[in-house]
């Protein structure tokens, strides 16, 4: 995705399924946002699901899940307005990114 991404409400939420995704210009407009995320393996094959933003400093966080597993974390960041980019890569069948307000 190339489109500007402003986080500004309570939750924005990112989801998808094995892939390489890529936000470009993600501006963080509230500060110290609660970042979850969670993912689901397949019922055969273990995955991999990791995420990074990256700005002025970056962040980070994988999840690495046996057959059949679901996993999640959390991390609270740093809001900035600066300019960010956020990348996920995942092997799994599906994963949820998720920015909240505390």
């Amino acid at each position: 995705m190339t489109d500007l991404t402003n986080i500004v409400s309570p939750q924005t939420a990112f989801r998808g399924a094995a892939g390489v995704f890529s936000w470009t210009d993600v501006v963080l407009k509230i500060a110290k946002p609660i970042l979850r995320w969670s993912a689901t393996a397949t019922a055969t094959d273990a995955c991999t699901f990791t995420w990074k933003l990256s700005g002025k400093s970056t962040v980070s966080g994988t999840l690495s899940l046996a057959a059949g597993a679901k996993g999640s974390g959390n991390k609270t960041i740093t809001g900035t307005t600066a300019t960010q980019q956020l990348i996920v890569t995942n092997t799994c069948k599906t994963w949820l990114l998720t920015f909240n307000l505390r």
